[in-house]
């Protein structure tokens, strides 16, 4: 019998009115056994051809599916050439951080332009901009690392023509926001006054940090998408780290400090080393300033990117347990009588 034979019949009423008998698909058996084995799904290896290397029957791909809650495709892993392909569309373009705190969140659609191009951009409903200079739409905003990503962007004929010179460190840009009718401005997009007055002043002691208007932004830590941080991780905790943790070198039993002390979330790159946070810490890294206690980061606390967390995940789903080959009849009987009540 396939999966389908087992689901019962049910009366559907559709919104036009009519009543027609299809397979109770919201009905799923669930297998509970002991008699399992783990192993690793191969690259490229779909179910049918899982259930014929085990079972030497493709009709049983079932099986496992269900012993591993495998409720769609996107719980099975995907082959190295199908990765690639999506980290390459799904997860293009460049993100940067940025030092300031902007007054109010960018989102998706707004669009960031440089300062050495800025010359009375006027940005154009239908077309962004009627102007050659290049520009980039903010596809997301992640406020807790402070990171930008630009999956879209139009390379202009004048000013900055290379993706080298546009997505550059310590590039200075604006932020303009399309209001209601249609119309941009960066008026909504200035930096937050707490990050521009005295001591808060973010970064204000970083030697590439020239001070500004009050509405200029600056690129730090540019990197390709998919090769920019998602997550501080602890091989000690095994855990994710929250990126305002002070920045400190952890050693074995003989640690001073732990995982739950803070820096705080206002910046100062006179804190270096272990009194800034990990984030502080990495950003800054980028003019010289280091990793925990003036070292790279070490095998306690790892940076993994957008990628690292994806292959990490893909390769997870490629751990699951098998219903032993002894065990398959006794499972399609529970299967079986499961459905019939």
């Amino acid at each position: 019998m396939t999966y389908f034979d087992f689901l019962n019949n049910i009366e559907y009423k559709f919104t036009d009115g009519l009543t027609k008998n299809v397979k109770n698909l919201f009905s799923r058996p669930i297998i509970e056994t002991t008699q399992v084995n783990k192993i690793e799904i191969s690259d490229n290896q779909s179910p049918d051809q899982l259930s014929i290397s085990l079972y030497e029957d493709p009709s049983l791909y079932y099986i496992n599916l269900l012993e591993n809650n495998v409720i769609s495709d996107n719980y099975w892993p995907i082959s190295g050439t199908e990765f690639t392909e999506k980290l390459e569309s799904d997860y293009a373009g460049y993100a940067f951080h940025m030092l300031e705190q902007p007054e109010s969140a960018p989102t998706t659609g707004d669009v960031i332009v440089l300062k050495y191009d800025f010359n009375g951009f006027t940005p154009n409903q239908n077309n962004y901009t009627e102007e050659t200079i290049s520009y980039g739409i903010v596809q997301s905003w992640d406020p807790h690392l402070r990171k930008i990503w630009i999956k879209n962007y139009n390379l202009g004929t004048t000013g900055a023509q290379l993706e080298t010179d546009f997505f550059k460190e310590d590039n200075r840009f604006y932020i303009f926001r399309r209001s209601p009718d249609g119309q941009y401005s960066n008026e909504g997009s200035r930096i937050s006054a707490s990050n521009v007055i005295g001591e808060k002043n973010a970064f204000s002691s970083d030697p590439n940090y020239l001070g500004n208007s009050g509405d200029e932004f600056t690129m730090k830590k540019v990197s390709l998408y998919s090769e920019s941080i998602k997550t501080f991780y602890s091989n000690v905790t095994n855990t994710d780290l929250n990126p305002y943790t002070n920045n400190i070198l952890l050693q074995g039993s003989s640690n001073l400090f732990s995982f739950t002390d803070f820096s705080g979330a206002t910046y100062n790159s006179g804190n270096t080393n272990g009194t800034c946070s990990l984030l502080e810490g990495y950003i800054l890294s980028a003019n010289g300033q280091t990793g925990t206690d003036g070292l790279l980061y070490t095998s306690t606390q790892q940076l993994v990117s957008v990628s690292d967390r994806l292959v990490n995940e893909n390769d997870e789903k490629r751990k699951i347990e098998s219903v032993s080959r002894s065990f398959i009849s006794d499972v399609i009987q529970n299967i079986e009588d499961t459905f019939n009540g």
